[in-house]
């Protein structure tokens, strides 16, 4: 995927926009942008124009794109989890558990 780097007002947007389906342009921050880079959707009417092509009903949605930045992008996951938290504490119990036995005889 490409390497996007979202303004902090572009991801407070997309942020809001995740439990609605139909969201205005003139509430969306850079509207235009986030269309052309894939990462919303425009809403369409059920209608056609002369040419056949969906009219849009000046709503837009969250794309697959969003959602997979998301997860491409989203720090906490199982690994760091294992890697920074489980692998550490178990490190500690068991030099903590060979040094008392060493210790102690």
């Amino acid at each position: 995927m490409d390497d996007y780097s979202l303004s902090s007002k572009e991801l407070r947007t997309l942020r809001r926009m995740r439990n609605r389906d139909r969201v205005p342009e003139d509430e969306i921050y850079n509207c235009y942008d986030l269309y052309i880079r894939g990462f919303i959707e425009a809403n369409t009417l059920n209608e056609r124009d002369s040419l056949n092509a969906p009219i849009p009903d000046g709503t837009y949605r969250l794309s697959e794109k969003y959602w997979r930045y998301i997860k491409e992008h989203r720090w906490f996951t199982w690994e760091y989890v294992l890697s920074h938290l489980i692998v550490p504490i178990a490190v500690a119990v068991l030099a903590a558990i060979i040094t008392v036995r060493v210790i102690g005889k």
